[in-house]
């Protein structure tokens, strides 16, 4: 009986497909764990910057992609189009670039029912043990700080 050289070649050429599929990107580590509210800073009609500290939040990215956001807010009347009776919630995966500091949370769920479905790209940047979150457009005036916990 003759050796076959089918699983030797049948095993090189899922190898060689293997190779040629990109893995996928692992989340940056610099963003990976959970991270607590410090502040959210807009710019309000007037022009002026305002500062809201008084919020409580929670932010959490993990290894293999999910992310979940909280944020409370001590006005139970305050209703935006992420926020409903002072409260602020979506989860699903991200998506990070280190070199251009841009990220996209894929949102799978939220308080919102208008967010779900939607990918919302943002700046990131990390100063110390601190996450400054931003928009990408130039015509938004905002920024959520978080701390690392």
């Amino acid at each position: 009986m003759k050796p076959s050289h089918a699983v030797p070649l049948a095993a090189a050429a899922l190898a060689i497909a293997a190779a040629a599929v990109p893995a996928a990107a692992a989340p940056p580590a610099p963003l990976v764990g959970t991270w607590h509210l410090v502040q959210i800073e807009e710019t309000d009609a007037g022009g002026r910057t305002v500062r809201h500290t008084d919020l409580t939040g929670s932010l959490i990215y993990t290894a293999d992609g999910r992310m979940s956001v909280q944020v409370s807010y001590p006005d139970a009347h305050v209703n935006t189009d992420y926020v409903h009776d002072g409260y602020e919630a979506s989860f699903g995966r991200f998506t990070a670039d280190v070199r251009t500091h841009r990220l996209v949370h894929h949102v799978e769920g939220a308080n919102m029912p208008a967010l779900v479905g939607r990918d919302l790209p943002r700046t990131w940047h990390i100063r110390g043990r601190r996450l400054v979150i931003g928009p990408v457009s130039p015509a938004e005036h905002w920024s959520v700080t978080w701390e690392r916990q």
